[in-house]
This record gives structure tokens, sequence and C-alpha cells, in this order.
């Protein structure tokens, strides 16, 4: 009979897969806009495995971020990571600076 140790990966225990759940594999919550009330006129909504648990083990953050006009993500990086922007309504210049100090922008517009 083979039995099977718990996973501990990114500080969390992998589910059981008997216990797993469509829920599991769905997150409900980013049709809330937020209340913006901070100085960058922006606010973010971060999911992480304690509310997703599908995003364990994938090296994955998800988050939705509402602008009010004008509004800034600061300036951040991400070690060997990516982001991916989708614009529901507006527009959005979005842009990332390469490890040799290259510069890429764009005006990314609502559905592009």
């Amino acid at each position: 009979m083979l039995y099977l140790l718990p996973m501990y990966v990114n500080g969390k225990f992998c589910k059981d897969p008997k216990s797993l759940t469509i829920d599991d594999f769905l997150f409900k919550g980013f049709n809330e806009s937020a209340k913006i009330t901070n100085i960058q006129n922006a606010e973010a909504k971060l999911v992480d495995i304690n509310m997703f648990p599908a995003l364990n083990t994938l090296g994955v953050a998800i988050a939705r971020v509402d602008f009010g006009p004008l509004g800034l993500n600061t300036p951040h990086w991400h070690q060997r990571g990516s982001e991916v922007f989708a614009v529901m309504k507006g527009q959005l210049f979005a842009g990332f600076v390469t490890s040799d100090n290259k510069m890429f922008g764009k005006i990314i517009n609502r559905g592009t």
C-alpha cells in the first residue's frame, strides 16, 4: 500500500487531493472595486494561497488594482517574477526596466 506524506511548500501544506473541491480552483471577489483612500490614488486587492489554494507552488501572485485619475503603483520589482495586466476600464501606462537597465513602456487601453 502506498502512503503519501503531506507536502509542505511555500510555507503551506498542500491540500490532500481527496479533499479538493471546485472552490479550491476559483476565486470570487475581483468584481468588487476598491475604495481608494491613499495619496497614490490606487488600491490593490492581493490574493494569496490562503484565499485561493490553487496558487500554491505555482510561483504566481494575483491582484486587482483600482486606480483613480493619475493613480500610481509604486515602482517595485519581482525577482524572477512576472506581471500580467488586464485593463477593464480606461487606460494604463505600464512599463518595466530590464536587469541591464533598458526601459520598456506602453499605454494599455481597455481590452488590449
